[in-house]
């Protein structure tokens, strides 16, 4: 027979059939499709262990008496007298109690030893009280939803995830990206609700998402957790729910999680058998209401809308309003490194890293560009100009790399552009777009910032060799010396 048809023939829970079967009290066959298939020598072991689990012998006592180590009747003997010493002192404690009630008496006016003489005058061996045992109790209410239950806890990490979103942005965290990374960054989220759901559970009674799901979590009376029993729950939760978020573990024990919460049998987190049967919780799922479902999918929404908007707030420059040439370095190498451009850092007062050198303008006839940062009286920065000088040696002079020159038009732009970041991207690309398309001389005029590039030939000529007058080429046999200059300047 199947574990469903025991059950139902024994009243008896399946974990508690399982907790035998790890027990060694009982040895099922298993059928070639691996299953276990129980027979009526099962039902009679079971039916025995019942019987012995209700009158309060130890698992290990019985397992003793099948393996023969110990005879029933010396069992049965040793608590009798187990039994005895607990019912005396039962009895000696509800005299003491009738007569101390009967007295009357306050707290404040209370003398304790005459009744403590009582309570330990002849008393017998100590001998523990008899609480049903664990398995022989029905089994807390479990909701088998698992699907709901997954739901409320991602609505809860995403909450929790927030706030360090926000951090990072607020504080322009930008950390590598990679996987290893990426996994590391999940870990403030559980941590933060390592601390809250407990906290939560024992003072409202549920997280925000099982509050929108109809989920409910007590204890066995019906009645809020508490704060211990709560972290307990949300420990055991991280480390057999979740696997500790560590790859592929994590996915094994959701599995598994997901099947006993399928099968409708407690968890391991509300059902520890390390602990107090009281400690046992109740997980009651309500009917699910659509005004509860649009509800969790509207947080999701605005979780997803916050989370977004606070990405796109990162985009925004450390540094904003008019801009020092610091403060202006500080943007501008912060937006190299978010953008991974390969671009010269700036120090403090707006100088180039000399070690650093283009292969592109190389190729293209250039020497490394020269920056200079414009200010004005207060020594807010007002513009830009960048020079590139020719290669005498180069046989083509072509428009060099427009790296350096975006991103000082980010850090700019950015450091105007209020917090909702409507357009700032498209502004940035726009930008960048119409940089790309301009030919060796040509000017652009934007709202927040204009520029203009120009050539000057020293000595030399250069005749125009493209369609787009993007590129020029060398004629006759005297060297080239050009400055390309690309002045940039924030509109008043």
């Amino acid at each position: 027979m199947t574990v469903k048809e025991l059950e139902e023939r024994l009243d008896l829970p399946r974990a508690s059939i399982r907790y035998y079967e790890q027990e060694g009290l009982l040895h099922p066959e298993r059928g070639a499709n691996n299953y276990r298939d129980y027979t009526e020598e099962d039902v009679r072991t079971l039916e025995k262990v019942k019987l012995l689990r209700q009158l309060h012998l130890e698992v290990d006592t019985i397992r003793r008496i099948q393996e023969g180590e110990l005879t029933l009747a010396a069992a049965l003997e040793r608590q009798l007298g187990a039994l005895e010493a607990d019912q005396t002192a039962l009895e000696r404690s509800r005299r003491v109690c009738q007569a101390l009630w009967a007295e009357q008496e306050s707290y404040a006016a209370l003398d304790p030893r005459p009744w403590l003489q009582e309570l330990e005058r002849d008393t017998p061996l100590p001998a523990p009280h008899f609480p049903q045992p664990r398995e022989t109790q029905k089994p807390p209410s479990v909701a088998p939803n698992p699907f709901r239950r997954y739901a409320a806890r991602y609505l809860d990490l995403a909450l929790c995830a927030l706030p360090w979103v926000v951090l990072s942005a607020a504080l322009h965290i930008r950390l590598p990206d990679n996987l290893f990374v990426t996994w590391l960054q999940s870990y403030p989220s559980f941590l933060l609700l390592l601390v809250l759901e407990p906290v939560l559970l024992h003072t409202w009674g549920y997280t925000p998402g099982k509050w929108l799901l109809g989920l409910k979590v007590r204890d066995r009376n019906g009645e809020k957790l508490t704060l211990r029993r709560a972290q307990q729950r949300v420990w055991q939760l991280f480390g057999k729910g979740e696997g500790y978020n560590i790859p592929i573990y994590n996915f094994i024990r959701q599995w598994k999680s997901y099947r006993i919460c399928r099968d409708g049998e407690p968890l391991p987190w509300d059902s520890d058998n390390a602990l107090p049967v009281e400690d046992d919780l109740s997980y009651v799922a309500e009917e699910l209401k659509v005004r509860q479902f649009v509800g969790w999918v509207a947080a999701m929404v605005v979780v997803l809308v916050l989370t977004v908007q606070v990405g796109l707030c990162a985009l925004l420059p450390p540094c904003r309003g008019e801009l020092t040439v610091a403060e202006l370095a500080r943007n501008y190498n912060y937006y190299a490194q978010l953008l991974d451009q390969d671009v010269p850092a700036l120090d403090e007062k707006g100088g180039a890293d000399p070690t650093w050198s283009s292969l592109l303008d190389s190729a293209l006839g250039w020497y490394q560009p020269n920056l200079t940062l414009d200010t004005d009286e207060a020594g807010k920065v007002t513009g830009f100009t960048v020079t590139w000088v020719s290669r005498p040696d180069a046989e083509l002079y072509g428009v060099p790399d427009q790296a350096m020159v975006n991103v000082l038009a980010a850090s700019l732009l950015g450091a105007r552009e209020g917090w909702w970041v409507r357009g700032f991207m498209d502004d940035i690309l726009d930008f960048s777009d119409r940089l790309s398309a301009l030919p060796m001389e040509g000017s652009i005029y934007t709202e927040n910032l204009n520029l203009d590039r120009k050539l000057d030939v020293r000595t030399g000529t250069l005749t125009d060799g493209s369609i787009n007058h993007d590129f020029y080429e060398p004629v006759g046999e005297e060297d080239v010396h050009a400055l390309l200059t690309l002045t940039a300047w924030i509109p008043e």
